[in-house]
């Protein structure tokens, strides 16, 4: 699952796991971008959980998930940092949501204040941004996601057809 959806890369082509640290994991009400994302009423409840990864012990990706309440009923901080699996596996074998595709939108971006300190960059600094939603079976939005890459060593790298990726 890991090497399906996980699209960051050291410049050499390398894949490593990441090493996460969950910052913030906080229940919150849909905004309207999120509530069209997740096809879900506005206002609706959600969590919203802010990530930092690090690969070769630094910082270099900023992710926060948001995902509905009513699709994870009862999850908690403790739940979502002890789980022994990616946060697909998480959903898949807690709550038996699988992730069968998603959607990855690339863009420009820059560092704001606290993205900055995370990444231990100067504001301003660029990044890539990827935004994405995670849909499974029928099509139905499980998660929306805003992933801030310091791309100094790291790059976005999707690779399309023939066979997986060590």
């Amino acid at each position: 699952m890991l090497n399906s959806f996980w699209h960051f890369v050291r410049k050499d082509g390398y894949r490593e796991v990441p090493i996460v640290q969950t910052l913030r994991f906080e229940r919150a009400s849909a905004d309207v971008e999120t509530a069209n994302m997740l096809a879900i009423r506005s206002g609706a409840p959600i969590y919203r959980i802010l990530n930092l990864m690090l690969m070769g012990g630094n910082p270099v990706l900023v992710d926060e998930l948001r995902i509905s309440q009513a699709l994870f009923p009862g999850l908690t901080k403790a739940q979502f940092v002890a789980r022994d699996t990616t946060v697909y596996g998480l959903y898949q074998n807690r709550f038996r949501i699988s992730i069968v595709r998603t959607v990855d939108s690339l863009r420009a971006a820059s560092a704001d204040r606290e993205t900055a300190k995370l990444l231990a960059i100067s504001t301003g600094a660029p990044l890539l941004e990827v935004l994405r939603v995670a849909y499974t079976f029928h099509e139905q939005p499980v998660e929306c996601r805003r992933a801030l890459l310091n791309s100094d060593k790291y790059e976005f790298r999707a690779v399309t057809g023939g066979p997986s990726p060590a």
